[in-house]
């Protein structure tokens, strides 16, 4: 149906110039003095008459297919000699054995009594075991007829051209002006040529999809690289956009003018995976009748060599996955197409294990732009709103995800805002349409993927594990973390050789939406999660000070400070009997104090912990220095005044010292410069009452002195802290040049002995050595 469709659009032009071209060929047949001439005139006519007869009954193709076979083959033998002035003995030969091909066909044909040899054999179906015979044959030979048959018609119409310069000086022997005579047989011999793809039985295309927006770079990159007929491969994760970007390629004005219709594309994923299915299905998409192979390209070399061509094999992962099917076997015959000099081989695939002659173009995701280009296009109401910038953003732009989000609002005719309100509800879920195309069906064919399920039965909970953390696993923490799985590496490598995952600065990580998927829906069920935190606890519960062993280590938070917060805030408990876990949540607020001040989201976490919870002035003391760190004094003063509060209910001196000193200078900060040396001297008085060692003491027993009826205390290292004395000398003198009543001159005094003692600090506008706890 598709080739009688198309039919119109050529046939009504060239059969009626076709039968002038007989006319003349026969003409200079019956001129011509040269019998072996006259032979190969007569041959040329038989070929264009078959021409001109496939064009007619497509339907008897395949019969027809046989004869021509062995027309072209003996042509091909008999006519290399191009270049010979006139035909020799081997093209006498040739065309004998045409002959008596010719004749031997007729002859069983016509002995079925139909009317004419040829029309006898195009309908002579009546013997099936005789046409049988000839089909089982085509199948070796028909392919070599679509090629060499073209060949034969070149070598035949030189001939011919040279012919006609005798033929048009016969007297009577034509009736057009020669010019004429040439033209027609070179029109038409030059367009059966380059059209001759047209009356082919391959597949078009699928078309470009509409909502293709954006990489315009790459595609013209792709689009030149295909003109050089090199090969190349588009890896990326499922539902990037691999389909979209290879199905526009083909339909680019300027691939169409380099290959015109003879652009293939073959969906990898649509048969099961086997050599003998993929070349059968190879065979049907680029025209081929073969349905029985030896195993190779043999039968279908012909006619791939034949013209240049572009062919993309996509999803070409179900296929070349190592651990597949005749893996190997497919692998070589890839990576034969790959060689072809006429062929453009393009290859989408999830799996990296390509041939290496492919150019590899990784497929990352869309930009912003393009994805609210994609989203409007599906569901489009006006004007944009920052609420799907946002969404877009959380679903890093992936083009798949997009399109499902966009689809399921449109179906359920969601405003942004419910839009919104359904993906912070069910996140993955919600990228489910009505027709049962969801993220979960594209990933879940990674899953079951050869590869992935040979990797054993610990591969899905390590990559849910991966999934949790935002960051991804970094590389080189893999041997403490998951020390019970002996193939740990090979599994990460394999999950990216699988686009599952993807490297990034060290880390092994994934889009969003296939964390969002993947990831455990009740992480404390997991037991591989649950033992990669208590490594995570483990590495925290360490002190970190400039002047203990192990700080310059400690730095190894800044690379994974959102992956710790994260488990903090997952598997962090609200009662009152976690001791343990809120002393590593400590840890964590101070190596962030250190190596990495930011705001936490923990911040909640740590205030709605209840007052008598030994642990929260020390979590609140901390999370107070993150803020002073990050320069927001208010929110800073406001945590250390509440830490004041419950140092005071506890009866920690020391803490309320500690927290006094760092409250001072936050007020110093914020310019209220009263409250500040009150809050100072408070401090400086209860070290002094404390004494110079307690500082020293507690910090040696911190360890030892712990009990439940009493809170952890701030530890200092320095107990007349210079930076304070020094604090509260230079902003008396300070308030005393501005002529503002403050305290007496005795005090001013005292203070500036004690600092001179003690020694000046060279600080900027923080004490040097943090509170400890």
């Amino acid at each position: 149906m598709a080739s009688n469709s198309r039919q119109p659009e050529w046939r009504d032009g060239v059969l009626p110039e076709l039968d002038v071209a007989l006319q003349f060929l026969s003409g200079a047949k019956d001129s011509c003095g040269f019998v072996p001439a006259q032979i190969a005139l007569a041959t040329a006519c038989v070929l264009l008459t078959l021409i001109r007869d496939i064009m007619g009954k497509k339907q008897d193709f395949v019969d027809l297919g046989l004869f021509c076979a062995r027309v072209c083959e003996a042509l091909d033998r008999g006519l290399k000699e191009r270049g010979s002035k006139d035909l020799n003995e081997s093209v006498y030969k040739a065309i004998a054995q045409l002959t008596a091909t010719m004749v031997e066909i007729r002859g069983k044909v016509t002995q079925k009594g139909e009317r004419g040899w040829f029309s006898a054999f195009l309908n002579a179906r009546g013997d099936k075991g005789a046409i049988a015979g000839w089909k089982q044959e085509l199948t070796m030979v028909l392919d070599v007829f679509q090629t060499e048959l073209l060949i034969g018609v070149y070598v035949v119409a030189e001939r011919v051209e040279r012919k006609l310069d005798v033929f048009v000086n016969q007297e009577g022997a034509h009736q057009h002006p020669p010019a004429q005579a040439r033209s027609a047989i070179s029109n038409t011999i030059g367009f059966m040529v380059l059209n001759f793809h047209s009356i082919l039985p391959g597949e078009s295309p699928p078309p470009a999809p509409k909502d293709f927006f954006g990489r315009n770079d790459l595609i013209e990159e792709i689009i030149g690289r295909a003109e050089k007929l090199e090969s190349i491969a588009l890896i990326g994760a499922g539902g990037i956009g691999k389909t979209s970007i290879a199905l526009t390629v083909l339909h680019s004005d300027r691939i169409k003018h380099r290959f015109g219709d003879n652009r293939r594309f073959l969906r990898c994923d649509k048969f099961p995976a086997s050599r003998a299915n993929f070349l059968a299905q190879l065979s049907n998409v680029i025209g081929s009748s073969i349905k029985d192979f030896p195993g190779d390209l043999t039968p279908l070399r012909p006619l791939l060599s034949s013209k240049a061509m572009i062919l993309i094999l996509d999803n070409a992962e179900s296929i070349l996955d190592p651990q597949g099917t005749d893996a190997e076997d497919i692998y070589t015959v890839v990576e034969e197409l790959s060689q072809f000099s006429n062929i453009c081989l393009g290859i989408t695939s999830r799996i990296t294990t390509i041939p290496p002659q492919f150019k590899r173009l990784n497929i990352h995701t869309l930009s912003l732009e393009a994805a609210c280009d994609i989203f409007y296009s599906i569901c489009g109401d006006g004007e944009r709103s920052k609420v799907i910038d946002d969404l877009l953003q959380q679903l890093d732009c992936h083009a798949l995800s997009i399109k499902l989000l966009a689809t399921a609002a449109s179906h359920n005719m969601w405003d942004h805002d419910r839009l919104a309100q359904e993906w912070r509800t069910h996140r993955a879920q919600a990228l489910r349409t009505d027709f049962n195309k969801s993220l979960a069906a594209s990933i879940e064919l990674s899953l079951t993927s050869p590869t992935f399920r040979n990797l054993g039965p610990d591969a899905r909970e390590l990559l849910e594990v991966a999934a949790f953390f935002p960051q991804g696993i970094n590389e080189n923490n893999l041997d403490w973390l998951f020390p019970t799985i002996p193939n740990r590496r090979d599994i990460f490598d394999k999950f990216c050789i699988l686009s599952l995952t993807s490297r990034s600065s060290g880390f092994i990580t994934m889009l969003a939406p296939i964390r969002d998927y993947l990831r455990p829906q009740n992480p404390a069920s997991s037991p591989l999660l649950r033992a990669t935190k208590d490594h995570y606890f483990t590495r925290l519960s360490v002190d970190v000070h400039p002047e203990k062993p192990g700080f310059k280590e400690s730095r190894w938070i800044t690379s994974e400070d959102v992956n710790v917060e994260h488990l903090f805030n997952v598997f962090t408990p609200k009662d009152a009997d976690s001791d343990d876990a809120w002393d590593i949540c400590f840890h964590f607020l101070e190596h962030l104090v250190w190596h990495k001040p930011r705001r936490t989201v923990l911040g909640a976490k740590v205030e709605g912990l209840s007052n008598d919870h030994r642990s929260k002035p020390k979590c609140l003391f901390e999370l107070a220095r993150l803020f002073y760190e990050v320069g927001n004094w208010a929110e800073a003063k406001r945590l250390f005044t509440y830490t004041l509060q419950l140092t005071r209910q506890w009866g920690d001196d020391s803490g309320i010292a500690e927290t006094l000193r760092w409250l001072g200078d936050v007020n110093r900060l914020l310019g209220y410069l009263e409250e500040a040396i009150h809050q100072a001297k408070g401090a400086l008085e209860i070290r002094e009452r404390l004494g110079d060692t307690i500082g020293s003491t507690r910090q040696k027993t911190r360890h030892t002195e712990r009990s439940t009826s009493s809170p952890s205390r701030i530890k200092v290292n320095n107990p007349l802290s210079a930076n304070l004395i020094n604090f509260l000398a230079g902003y008396t003198v300070a308030r005393g040049r501005q002529r503002r009543p403050f305290t007496t001159m005795r005090r001013v005094s005292k203070l500036h002995l004690l600092s001179t003692a003690v020694g000046r600090s060279k600080r900027s506008h923080q004490p040097t050595q943090a509170g400890r706890w």
